[in-house]
Order: C-alpha cells, then sequence, then structure tokens
C-alpha cells in the first residue's frame, strides 16, 4: 500500500505546479478527488489480492506448519516475559491500540474530535488443539473489532503512568484540554489472553531459539511478517467474516473510487481540451 501510494502521489502530484500556474488554483480541487478516487480504486485491487490469498490458503494446524505463507487459527496465550499493560484499562494484553477524543462544542461544527491516537505489540503465543507458536506481531495488519470506551475524565484528570507518557509524548495536559473540550472519551481495543485470532502472515524460523534447542519443529517457527511476502494480518474475527469485509470494501472503493476517477477525469479532459482550443 505504501509503493501504491507514492505511485499514485507522484503521477498526480509532478503536474500539480505546472498547473497551478497555467490554468489557476480552482483546477488543484478536481485533481485532489481524482487523485482520492486512483488510491480508492488501486486500493481495491491490493484488497482483493489479499481476498484470493485467503481462499486460496488452507487453515493448518500449528503442530503441522511449514514454512511460508501460511494460515492459523487459535487462542492467545501471553508470554510472562512480555506482557504489556493497556494504557486506559490496565490489562495485560500483547497489542493495544487506543485513542484519546474530546468533544468540540465551539462554533457550528461540533463533534468528537480525535486527540491523539498510538498503539503497542509484544511478543506473544497463538494455541490450537495441536500445538503452540509464537508470533512476533510487528509489521501486521490488525483488524481488531473488541473495543472498551470510557468517559471518565479521572483517565486524563489523574493519569495513571501509562497515560501520562502519552500526554507527556504529544505535549498535551488535562488543563489545557478542558479549555477547548467539553467531554472526553478513552477508547482501547486490545488482544488478551483467551482471545480468537485468525492470522495470515509467514512462517519463519524463530530468532529466540538457538538451532538444536527446539524439542519439536514447531518451536523453531515464529509467524512473523515475511521479507519478500509483506502481507500479514491479524484479526479477532472468524475467516467467513473476514471475506465478506473485503467483499464490502472492495465494492465501496470500486464503485466510489471508480465514479471519482473516470467522472473527475472526463472533466479534467473536457477542460483541457477547451483551455487548448480556445
Amino acid at each position: 500500500m505504501k509503493k501504491l501510494t507514492k505511485i499514485i502521489l507522484g503521477i498526480v502530484l509532478i503536474p500539480v505546479f505546472p498547473i497551478v500556474v497555467l490554468w489557476g488554483v480552482g483546477f488543484v480541487v478536481p485533481l485532489f478527488f481524482f487523485a482520492v478516487g486512483l488510491f480508492m480504486f488501486f486500493g481495491c485491487l491490493e484488497w482483493f489480492k489479499v481476498k484470493r490469498i485467503i481462499e486460496n490458503t488452507p487453515t493448518s494446524k500449528i503442530r503441522s506448519l511449514a514454512m511460508g505463507i501460511v494460515e492459523i487459527a487459535g487462542s492467545v496465550i501471553l508470554s510472562k516475559n512480555n506482557l504489556i499493560k493497556s494504557p486506559f484499562f490496565q490489562t495485560s494484553c500483547a497489542y493495544y491500540k487506543y485513542w484519546i477524543e474530546g468533544y468540540d462544542n465551539r462554533g457550528k461544527n461540533r463533534a468528537w474530535r480525535i486527540i491523539a491516537m498510538g498503539e503497542h505489540h509484544t511478543l506473544f503465543f497463538l494455541k490450537d488443539e495441536t500445538g503452540m507458536v509464537t508470533v512476533d506481531p510487528k509489521g501486521a495488519i490488525f483488524n481488531i473489532e473488541k473495543y472498551e470506551v470510557s468517559t471518565d475524565s479521572q483517565l486524563l484528570q489523574n493519569p495513571s503512568p501509562s497515560v501520562k507518557s502519552i500526554l507527556d509524548e504529544k505535549k498535551l495536559s488535562y488543563a489545557l484540554l478542558t479549555d477547548r473540550y467539553s467531554q472526553f472519551r478513552c477508547t482501547e481495543q486490545r488482544i488478551a489472553t483467551g482471545d480468537k485470532l485468525y492470522i495470515l502472515g509467514s512462517a519463519g524460523k524463530n530468532p529466540f531459539v538457538k538451532q538444536g534447542e527446539a524439542q519439536e519443529n514447531v518451536q523453531g517457527i515464529m509467524m512473523q511478517q515475511g521479507k519478500n511476502e509483506k502481507l500479514y494480518y491479524i484479526s479477532d474475527s472468524p475467516e467467513k467474516k473476514i471475506l465478506q469485509d473485503i467483499k464490502r470494501r472492495l465494492w465501496t472503493g470500486l464503485i466510489i473510487g471508480g465514479s471519482l476517477t473516470v467522472g473527475l477525469g472526463y472533466l479534467i479532459i473536457r477542460y483541457v481540451m477547451f483551455w487548448l482550443t480556445r
């Protein structure tokens, strides 16, 4: 996706300066939405690739994992040596993502606005009925649907050390925030012990196990982002629901992105032809 973004930005932004000089700033607006349409349309091709890989990759039993792209499902077991605590609810977990939102009631555009957000992860184990494998979630696309929300302003007014570190990192304080926002909302997503996960990624060598020390083959394997195959997907939804969500995303991107690309592309061409022939 990053490579795709750079290509589309290059295609669209390189001619922006001469376009502004020749035809004015007003021409940049349709060009911007044309770029958005291109990004959505070609982004669908990436998700179509993910969909095909999921459909064509059978779910493996952990005990019989082989090196390469694999699909596994099981329950999370946290590593005692790699525990992290979620910032707001202080839950032991292997991954969390957080949002701090404030309700801005100034003026006409009253709405919840994101003040700060971030995520953190560590190693954990995934277990099925046949065995257990180490998972390094670095580089993964996370699709975690479970979340927990608190509107208790004490989380920010009297912050725990983890919340205080977030506020310090973002250079925020409760006093400054209350000048602008009337309410606060703190949201957390996390992966904790016992959570059911679906993982599509690369089974590679476990660097934390020395050669010859693994009592079973799977102990020498770790789920990770591959060096060549970058696709790495972790979700707390079953495979069937993941495919349904991807299909929905595909249709949305194709319809909206295709409409923006074709419609605005046609208008841009008409505008350029008019300018060249006037």
